[in-house]
């Protein structure tokens, strides 16, 4: 949507203060719990920081993220509103859950296998299936599993977004 670059620079501090036994601790808390002031988002993903996918997440929208999650990468593990036994309405269209995980009940590998691979596919995503075909000993298709794809980014931001990846691991 041109939202965000890869040089789109964030200001890499807490978002808040919660009180927690007495003490305010600052949230969401970076890996190792350093903050690194302004930082673009190449940095960002390299060194996972916490705060930055949480102002990136508020910039594109909790909605928009979990609609594109749940629509066009079918990440139907992700929960849009439940009510449970105490009554308590639990979602994963939160913060927490979208820009660092935090699902109520995750997501499985096949949902998170079938989303990563937009980046190598060109911005494509196909449809997951664990088989083909299947066929009698005479070669009578008994089961078939046709893929569906779909265009759900542009082939330049998945390939920026792949180079992104891969500089988490070369540096």
């Amino acid at each position: 949507r041109g939202i965000i670059t890869s040089a789109s620079v964030y200001d890499d501090v807490p978002i808040e203060f919660k009180l927690n036994n007495g003490k305010y601790i600052a949230w969401p808390q970076n890996s190792p719990a350093k903050y690194r002031g302004l930082t673009n988002v190449t940095d960002a993903i390299k060194y996972s920081v916490n705060t930055v996918a949480i102002k990136v997440l508020e910039d594109i929208g909790v909605d928009e993220s979990f609609d594109f999650l749940y629509n066009k990468l079918n990440m139907r593990s992700l929960i849009a509103g439940i009510t449970v036994d105490d009554d308590a309405i639990i979602t994963d269209k939160g913060l927490a859950s979208l820009a660092l995980g935090q699902q109520n009940y995750g997501v499985t590998v096949r949902e998170i296998t079938g989303a990563y691979s937009i980046f190598a596919n060109d911005g494509i995503y196909n449809s997951m299936r664990s088989y083909y075909k299947v066929t009698d000993s005479q070669g009578n298709i008994l089961l078939s599993c046709e893929r569906s794809e779909n265009r759900v980014i542009s082939s330049a931001a998945a390939d920026i977004m792949t180079l992104m990846l891969e500089n988490v691991v070369s540096s």
